[in-house]
């Protein structure tokens, strides 16, 4: 059997997975070979593989589907398929070191309550947004101030991100640069 070279995405990204799965599950990375069982030979349970799965998402910056371990066992079929999410592209994220201040506001119907958070708008600060918004519930609105250099990539994919609260009723408001709020379904100006 012929020995095949890594891919270039492969070389790149295995050390990275190595490093998470090894400090996440508390194993030596040299333990982490190709046919190592993640839940038969190091033990993992669910939970862990779900903060494997969860760190994997922060440090790659993609998107991993819920039921990636149902088709993984080893931990080379976890780096093939990291590989191959990598290569055929994920919903759009927001880089961590993009992020830009911000401040927001969730207002529900008739200003009964409102939440309003600032600071770095990582991943997690937009999904923390966005869930803000689905507990608000029908007529929230979404205010977003970005502060400081937003770029049009970072507020395209911050659109893409919480596209699904203007199907859930919650209007959507991103201003940036101390320029007027457009709704989500409006472009806006540069």
């Amino acid at each position: 059997m012929l020995a095949t070279r890594p891919s270039p995405l492969h070389a790149f990204l295995e050390p990275r997975v190595r490093r998470v799965a090894s400090d996440l599950l508390g194993v030596d990375p040299e333990d982490l070979t190709q046919e190592v069982s993640l839940v038969r030979d190091l033990a993992a349970d669910s939970l862990d593989l779900l903060e494997l799965v969860s760190a994997l998402e922060a440090e790659l910056d993609l998107s991993l589907p819920d039921d990636v371990f149902d088709r993984v066992e080893t931990y080379g079929e976890l780096v093939a398929v990291v590989a191959a999410l990598s290569r055929e592209g994920t919903p759009p994220t927001i880089n961590e070191f993009d992020a830009p201040g911000f401040s927001a506001r969730v207002a529900a119907p008739r200003g009964s309550r409102v939440i309003e958070r600032s600071g770095s708008l990582t991943a997690y600060a937009a999904e923390t947004l966005a869930e803000d918004a689905k507990r608000t519930g029908s007529g929230a609105r979404l205010e977003i101030n970005l502060q400081g250099g937003a770029s049009d990539t970072f507020l395209a994919k911050l659109r893409e991100r919480l596209g699904g609260l203007r199907d859930q009723g919650v209007p959507l408001y991103i201003r940036r640069n101390g320029r007027q709020k457009q709704p989500s379904n409006e472009k806006t100006q540069a």
